[in-house]
């Protein structure tokens, strides 16, 4: 064989590996992101891979766990007024507060219905951003320059 098609060879070999890895890798950690209706309608669709659901907490709906329980207990409902049970055992984030934006990873179980969540994350709350998108606080001016 010559040079060339060696090199050829090894070139196919080498592009065809990279590109079953990305695929197997991608495959496997990827997930759907849902809201709270889409996942209400066909949740086996869903669970097939994990999911991502993004809903507001519920007021008056969270339930924390006994002092030797890490479980909080609570209810999302998204901006077509869909709402689930969630149930999550892990560290609540600090900004976490009824009426907040939450994004859940985790699996639904259609029989209790209930989302079990096995991570939380929590929208920062409104107080860091500023009331007047186009205001600038005069102390801003060029003092930098």
């Amino acid at each position: 064989m010559s040079k060339i098609v060696k090199l050829v060879l090894a070139g196919v070999v080498t592009v065809s590996a990279i590109g079953y890895l990305l695929f197997t890798g991608l495959t496997d950690y990827t997930m759907y992101y849902a809201e709270v209706t889409e996942l209400l309608s066909d949740p086996s669709k869903y669970n097939a891979k994990g999911m991502r659901v993004s809903g507001e907490v519920v007021s008056d709906s969270v339930i924390e766990g006994e002092l030797n329980q890490k479980m909080i207990k609570f209810q999302v409902v998204d901006t077509q007024g869909s709402s689930m049970h969630v149930e999550f055992g892990g560290v609540v984030p600090d900004a976490f507060e009824e009426g907040v934006t939450v994004i859940l990873e985790g699996n639904y179980d259609p029989k209790k219905e209930l989302f079990i969540a096995k991570t939380l994350l929590a929208k920062c709350p409104s107080k860091y951003e500023t009331e007047d998108p186009n205001a600038h606080p005069e102390e801003v001016a060029l003092s930098s320059m």
